[in-house]
């Protein structure tokens, strides 16, 4: 093992990331198959980064751009619940960060309900989620449409 130290160094991982200039928060979209549970996550005191702040709002309606970019990541990484990070400027949508297997469920076990895609656009379904019985609901639903497509 010797002879190899002078080739190992400690690292630290990093993200970078471009800067998104005068954003007070983004938005965490945990998507369980078709229902899409979103939160604003503010920033914290004295900090430009909302993430892992735990300040969150369920109490807003979310610009449509925001739901159709999380439509269009959930149907590219074809997983059944990810949970999505996205930044808005008011004009585009970024990805800040993706969560496919380990996520925490408190924007699903803390919302009043979820947004679904309707012919006329997003509604909002008022329904207080039962957390084993959504998480199913996304897996047997997301199942079936892979189903279909054997």
């Amino acid at each position: 093992m010797q002879q190899y130290t002078k080739h190992i160094r400690p690292y630290k991982r990093f993200v970078l990331q471009k800067f998104i200039p005068n954003l007070e928060w983004d938005y965490r979209v945990l998507v369980v198959y078709d229902r899409y549970y979103i939160a604003k996550g503010h920033i914290r005191n004295n900090d430009f980064r909302a993430s892992g702040a735990k300040k969150f709002d369920f109490d807003f309606t979310p610009d449509p751009k925001i739901l159709n970019f999380a439509r269009k990541i959930f149907a590219a990484f074809n997983n059944p619940h990810p949970s999505i990070d996205i930044a808005f400027d008011g004009q585009e949508c970024y990805l800040l960060e993706y969560q496919a297997l380990h996520f925490g469920i408190n924007v699903l076990v803390k919302s009043n309900g979820y947004y679904e895609q309707s012919d006329n656009g997003w509604r909002k379904i008022d329904k207080k989620p039962e957390i084993e019985e959504d998480i199913v609901y996304g897996f047997v639903e997301y199942l079936n449409s892979k189903l279909k497509n054997l």
